[in-house]
């Protein structure tokens, strides 16, 4: 189905899967979408969760700072009218997966957007120095399991954009809504120039 805001919005609230044809934002392909009433059913189906952590580098600060997922959860957002330079995710407590991260982000001095990959807990972009990275436009997270005796948990997640010169600016993911990404790889965010993530939420949650 074509994806536009009316026909996402009228979509039923289940776990649903979209195909994309939204030109001149998205490469056509199909991304899966969780309402957030599914996740928290699905989430409510246990009280053990894999903790990890996300640690960032926004324009205008002089330091990373991190945030510490509670119960499988965060929710960060930057100061307004400030861009997103790198995130990464560390694993914390005694679940055994490996994370990965990938980001589609503009550097400085390129007119062209630049495409990253990063796994446990290295930067997203990794480049130097760190304001080469001008801001990231689209992010991907996954948790990887490799013990077959872990039960195994997906990383739900979902972004708000801000936009150049107005720090007011704060809006949902433009592709979905308040809808949350599932599938591995699917990034959200935006595809327009001067448009960044200036907020994301990840949730982990048992669902496949």
């Amino acid at each position: 189905m074509a994806l536009t805001p009316e026909s996402l919005m009228a979509s039923c609230s289940k776990g649903v899967s979209l195909q994309l044809t939204m030109e001149g934002k998205l490469d056509s392909g199909t991304i899966d979408l969780i309402d957030n009433d599914v996740l928290e059913a699905a989430r409510a189906t246990t009280s053990v969760f894999p903790e990890f952590r996300i640690a960032y580098f926004e324009s205008g600060a002089s330091h990373e700072r991190f945030v510490d997922s509670v119960n499988g959860r965060l929710h960060l957002k930057l100061n307004p009218g400030n861009s997103l330079h790198y995130f990464r995710i560390e694993r914390r407590g005694t679940h055994t997966f490996d994370t990965k991260a990938d980001c589609v982000y503009k550097q400085a001095g390129s007119e062209s957007d630049d495409v990253f990959s990063a796994m446990n807990g290295a930067r997203c972009p990794s480049i130097a120095p760190l304001t080469d990275s001008r801001y990231i436009k689209r992010f991907s997270a996954e948790l990887l399991y490799n013990d077959p005796a872990e039960r195994p948990f997906s990383l739900a997640y979902r972004g708000w954009v801000g936009k150049y010169g107005d720090p007011n600016f704060y809006q949902p993911d433009p592709q979905t809504g308040g809808y949350w990404y599932s599938g591995p790889g699917a990034k959200c965010g935006t595809a327009q120039d001067n448009f960044w993530i200036t907020a994301f939420e990840f949730a982990a949650s048992p669902i496949g």
